[in-house]
């Protein structure tokens, strides 16, 4: 299969121009794939139209069921899903729980928010300064 690259202002106008010649009105988002890494998103009404213009590429509809598509992001073929981003190098991805996770657990303290400091490896109370009027 062909690599895809991102595409250019003019490809996407043309993209546009068959849309339109199509009578295209309600558009779909879709991922194209290499290797199940997403490697660019585009909008058509369908993926026919897409894979005449496109005919080497591995195309997929992003659906509520397939959750979001983000560059670059892995596409599970078993579950049918898109990964969501790492939030954190040292966060590992559950495919049981599909979600990310800390190394450490989220603190159970009441009226305390925490949030995740990927240096320390730990959750820490943000510094929230007060903000005086002058």
């Amino acid at each position: 299969m062909a690599t895809v690259a991102p595409f250019t202002p003019a490809e996407l106008a043309e993209l546009a121009r068959w849309q339109h010649w199509f009578g295209v009105n309600k558009m779909s988002v879709f991922a194209i794939l290499k290797d199940n890494k997403v490697e660019n998103l585009v909008e058509s009404e369908t993926q026919e139209i897409l894979q005449m213009l496109l005919p080497d590429a591995q195309l997929l509809e992003v659906t509520d069921a397939t959750g979001v598509a983000y560059l670059g992001s892995d596409y599970d073929i078993k579950k049918k899903k898109f990964v969501p981003p790492q939030p954190f190098a040292s966060w590992t991805f559950s495919r049981t729980l599909w979600s990310w996770s800390a190394p450490k657990a989220y603190p159970e303290m009441e009226e305390k928010f925490f949030i995740w400091d990927e240096e320390q490896l730990d959750w820490v109370e943000p510094i929230i300064e007060e903000i005086v009027a002058e």
